[in-house]
């Protein structure tokens, strides 16, 4: 039995989004970071980071798995099932590189947008205007790169579509537009279309606490 710590939230879709894909016998145990429960010390015992996902793996119960950080749970379930990333040579290649992209440059860049946005205490234009640029910057990048390729590793769906999916099926949190960038407006919808990605997202949306906070994508945005 996998159990996945997380909440309605563009890395816990992620990680929900494989295990969807891959049929897991899974439950979802809600951390609802937008009332603490992530500082709480039962979660702390978990994750001592106090950061979602966190997945707990226990099919071999002599040797758990505890694991954490979106890609690195990814990357686990991917070479557990043999299943979305290729074992080796230019694909193995492309697919780390998109993911480590994501993981380093798409989430960061996101997440300060949303912050900047929504969450800061005090308005900072000159912030909001700043990830506004790098958003757009790296939003026309990935426009550019999948122009030439189905997914973002090439040819064949993969962890690295699945990483990036989080942050732009939300991205309306952070001030994201793709209406123009017609290639990844594409892709986007290729992967909404899923039966997968809208199970991940149902099962997201109806944690308790998560209400309204997760809206399914705008396609006019």
């Amino acid at each position: 039995m996998i159990t996945l710590y997380g909440f309605d939230t563009a890395n816990t879709i992620k990680a929900a989004l494989l295990l969807e894909e891959l049929q897991a016998d899974y439950t979802v145990h809600p951390v609802n970071i937008r009332a603490g429960a992530n500082r709480s010390p039962a979660f702390l015992s978990v994750n001592p980071l106090g950061k979602i996902p966190v997945l707990v793996d226990r099919s071999d119960l002599d040797a758990p798995v505890t694991i954490s950080e979106s890609a690195a749970i990814l990357i686990y379930l991917a070479e557990k099932s043999g299943a979305f990333l290729a074992t080796g040579g230019p694909a193995r290649a492309a697919t780390l590189q998109w993911l480590m992209v994501q993981a380093a440059s798409g989430g960061p860049i996101f997440g300060q947008s949303e912050y900047w946005r929504h969450l800061a205490p005090e308005a900072n234009r000159a912030a909001i205007k700043r990830y506004d640029d790098l958003s757009a910057r790296l939003l026309d990048e990935f426009d550019r790169h999948l122009a030439d390729n189905t997914y973002f590793a090439g040819c064949d769906y993969s962890i690295a579509d699945m990483a990036h999916f989080g942050w732009m099926s939300r991205r309306h949190k952070a001030g994201l537009h793709i209406a123009d960038r017609r290639h990844l407006r594409r892709w986007f919808e290729a992967v909404s279309q899923r039966p997968s990605a809208r199970r991940a997202i149902q099962v997201l949306s109806t944690l308790p606490g998560a209400g309204s906070a997760h809206r399914q994508d705008r396609l006019r945005r």
